[in-house]
């Protein structure tokens, strides 16, 4: 049995967001016995090098993404970076985001000269989320547009994964509901694409949760109220395998899948981390002196 990787999670790093230094999400994850560790702040890469260095020091694999916001629009994306040349891709996807904005077109062509290399080893895999342009799709049963978003990444040079994440929200709330996720999960197997469970980590536990929420009221620059929470019940936790396989049950149940389905997206899962891990000398560059051009 695989364990469960956290390809999502976001630290202090992400301004009016993020509640977790990077070195206490990798101590956690120590704690759970966890090989991989993804870091995927927001709309930057600010935490890395502390976060790559945490993970040195306690002997676990790191993994790089940026969740983004696409422009002109509330969906939003998760890039994650495969090899040296992927988190080059990263950086550039970054300052497109702060620059023009962030389309299919234009990550297209900065990963155009990657996808040149034809070496499955470094590039970019997108998880797209019931946040993302292809899950809202999905939750408003525009199934031929959320087609056509999927085709726009994979033309884009993207390896294209759906995200399957549940917070247990209403459906009428803000955040995760078992009902969106079982949704997207029921969408990616019927069109044949890859599948992962992540969970969008915020904080440790509930405990933190209220800073969480004066976080997205600073943001929002709004009175704390239900109306500006980013999540409506408080689950944006680090989860354990055992948490995670409960919570994959629940929404396996919703949309009428079994253990079969529930093992292969634990293994799917594990195996895209794998893949996605960086070496934190060669690939990121710690320990080494960077001259600019």
């Amino acid at each position: 049995m695989t364990t469960f990787i956290h390809l999502h999670t976001t630290s202090s790093f992400s301004l009016r967001y993020g509640t977790v230094t990077p070195e206490r999400l990798v101590e956690i994850a120590q704690q759970h016995s966890m090989p991989m560790l993804a870091l995927t702040d927001r709309d930057g890469l600010y935490g890395v090098v502390r976060f790559a260095q945490a993970c040195q020091s306690a002997g676990i694999h790191p993994i790089i993404g940026v969740d983004v916001a696409l422009a002109d629009s509330s969906a939003r994306v998760t890039f994650v970076a495969r090899g040296a040349h992927g988190f080059a891709a990263l950086n550039r996807i970054v300052s497109a985001h702060h620059d023009e904005g962030i389309t299919p077109t234009v990550v297209g062509k900065i990963l155009a000269v990657i996808n040149r290399l034809e070496d499955d080893a470094h590039g970019i895999t997108v998880l797209l989320s019931p946040q993302s342009d292809v899950g809202q799709a999905v939750m408003a049963r525009r199934y031929p547009a959320a087609v056509s978003a999927i085709e726009a990444w994979q033309t884009a040079g993207c390896e294209v994964v759906c995200d399957v994440v549940s917070h247990r929200t209403a459906d009428n709330k803000p955040g995760f509901s078992t009902r969106q996720a079982a949704r997207l999960w029921s969408f990616a197997r019927a069109h044949g694409i890859p599948a992962v469970v992540s969970h969008h980590v915020r904080y440790l536990d509930a405990s933190q949760a209220r800073v969480a929420d004066v976080l997205d009221a600073t943001r929002a620059l709004m009175p704390l109220s239900a109306s500006v929470l980013t999540s409506s019940n408080h689950e944006a936790i680090f989860t354990s395998d055992a948490q995670m396989r409960q919570r994959v049950a629940e929404i396996a149940h919703c949309a009428g899948l079994g253990t079969a389905e529930i093992n292969e997206i634990f293994h799917t899962t594990f195996e895209i981390a794998q893949r996605c891990v960086l070496d934190p000398v060669t690939d990121i560059g710690i320990g080494s002196l960077h001259v600019p051009e």
